[in-house]
């Protein structure tokens, strides 16, 4: 048979999921905020302008992205990256020609490995809080899966770098 709830646990459920939906709206809030300021201050031309100045082919682009996208994984909210940064790199990515697929591919596989990598990675704290295991044991146990993810990371551009030069 099934086991009914109590009135406060009913009320705990709905307190934790109100917390949880502020979050989210905070987070697109935000960013709608950010989005904003970005567009009238023109960031995303002065980006791109810059980006193409600065990176003399698109597979330095990429690169720059690759690292970027890393290190903004490691430190910032997946959603945040989403919403802000990535939307930021696309007139560069159109500048320089790269198939969006693949670089959807390519920013969405960084942010994966991004969410495991220490020292803020989310992925991290959820299983350090499901499993009751140390931190440091969790950290401890993520560096082959991490290794793994950047080799396949670059096997994955390597065959991007191939499969852009047999279009051309």
């Amino acid at each position: 048979m099934g086991r009914y709830s109590s009135a406060k646990e009913n009320y705990n459920t709905k307190d934790g999921n109100f917390l949880e939906t502020k979050y989210f709206v905070d987070i697109f809030g935000a960013a709608s905020i950010i989005s904003y300021v970005v567009a009238r201050e023109q960031v995303a031309t002065d980006l791109a302008t810059w980006m193409t100045a600065f990176c003399a082919s698109k597979y330095t682009f990429l690169f720059l992205v690759n690292i970027m996208i890393l290190l903004f994984g490691m430190f910032i909210d997946t959603s945040i990256i989403q919403l802000v940064f990535v939307p930021l790199l696309f007139p560069v990515v159109r500048y320089f020609d790269i198939n969006m697929i693949c670089f959807g591919l390519i920013v969405t596989f960084n942010m994966m490995v991004g969410l495991y990598t220490p020292p803020f990675g989310m992925l991290l704290f959820i299983t350090f809080g499901i499993s009751d295991t140390p931190l440091k044991g969790v950290m401890k146990e993520i560096l082959w899966p991490i290794c793994v993810m950047l080799i396949y990371l670059a096997i994955g551009l390597i065959l991007y770098y191939i499969y852009q030069l047999n279009l051309v």
